[in-house]
C-alpha cells in the first residue's frame, strides 16, 4: 500500500490467513470483516498514541488534543463542504504563480533599471 493512500491508522486488528485461495479461508475473513463493522458501525475507532500504543513522553497528550480540535475546525470550514472546492483551489494556485510571475518581472524590469 502506498503511504500517501493512508489517512488514518485503526486500533481494530483482523488477523489475515497466509493463503486467501481457499474459499474457506475467505469466508472466515468475511466473516471477520463483517464482525468489526457490526460493531463499528460509524466509524473504526482510531489508534491512539497514549492509550492504545503507550507513547509517554512530555507534551504528547496535549498535541493529540491540538490535533483533534483542529480536525473539528477543518471539518466545521465552511470550505470543507464546498462542492467547487477542487476548482477554488485551482484558482488560488494560479492566482498564486500569477503573483509569483508579476514578483519575477518587477524584479527584471527593476534591474534592467540600473
Amino acid at each position: 500500500v502506498v503511504f500517501a493512500l493512508i489517512t488514518a491508522v485503526s486500533s481494530v486488528r483482523v488477523y489475515l490467513p497466509r493463503d486467501l485461495r481457499p474459499k474457506d479461508t475467505r469466508r472466515t475473513l468475511l466473516k471477520s470483516v463483517q464482525e468489526v463493522v457490526r460493531k463499528f458501525p460509524n466509524a473504526l475507532p482510531l489508534l491512539d498514541p497514549v492509550d492504545d500504543m503507550g507513547i509517554h513522553v512530555d507534551g504528547v497528550e496535549k498535541l493529540v488534543q491540538k490535533l483533534s480540535s483542529l480536525e473539528e475546525r477543518l471539518q466545521a470550514h465552511s470550505l470543507h463542504q464546498d462542492p467547487n472546492l477542487e476548482e477554488r483551489f485551482a484558482e488560488c494556485k494560479e492566482k498564486m504563480e500569477m503573483a509569483a510571475e508579476v514578483k519575477k518581472l518587477k524584479k527584471e524590469l527593476k534591474s534592467a533599471q540600473t
